[in-house]
């Protein structure tokens, strides 16, 4: 669980966020508990309850806000991004952990792969398998085109983020082997912006 609390001119509000229920604790100027409860950890919850709703938080709240380590949202813009991201990288490890189970099962059976990118991956591979794992391997080659074919396009899709929304990585791909990719994950998870003056020297 996570602990957020906000405070007001008159009350200081404690909030346990929890996976599916958040509980929540409002408190008077003078401390005394106004209201209590849960309500389901959704965004039309949190709408319907006006009073902005545990009791631990809202008390540490209303002596020293910054005990509880106050922590600053992404706009919702940079987290959808930031999920385009993650979505490709989510797609990288499911290709890689199938690239080395192809690898693994054709060295049992003696047949060890030349080196390839993961492109030309199944291609090359395809005209390696022996007749008797043939039926557990191609689909799995098949798998692995069609992961590759979705990565390229995530791909497409963050350098064009990268031109148009966050021109600052142009600043980082100035680095020697930083591409589209590692620059835009390197602003959206610092949440990093724009420096006009830099981006004016360009």
């Amino acid at each position: 669980m996570t602990p957020v609390a906000t405070t007001a001119t008159t009350l200081t509000i404690g909030i346990d966020l929890g996976d599916f229920f958040s509980h929540f604790c409002v408190l008077d100027a003078a401390g005394w508990v106004l209201e209590e409860g849960r309500l389901r950890t959704a965004p039309a919850a949190f709408e319907q309850d006006r009073s902005l709703r545990a009791e631990k938080l809202a008390r540490v709240a209303r002596m020293d806000p910054r005990l509880l380590s106050p922590i600053q949202h992404r706009e919702e813009t940079v987290r959808a991004d930031l999920a385009v991201l993650r979505a490709r990288n989510c797609l990288v490890a499911m290709r890689t952990q199938l690239v080395n189970h192809v690898r693994g099962a054709l060295k049992s059976f003696g047949a060890r792969l030349s080196r390839c990118s993961k492109r030309s991956f199944s291609h090359k591979t395809a005209e390696q398998i022996p007749e008797a794992l043939r039926a557990a391997m191609m689909p799995l080659l098949k798998l692995i085109d069609l992961l590759t074919v979705r990565i390229a396009r995530y791909e497409s899709s963050m350098q064009q983020l990268a031109e148009e929304r966050y021109p600052v990585t142009e600043l980082l791909r100035k680095v020697n082997g930083v591409g589209p990719v590692t620059s835009l994950a390197f602003v959206l998870i610092a949440d990093a912006r724009p420096l006009p003056s830099a981006l004016g020297n360009r």
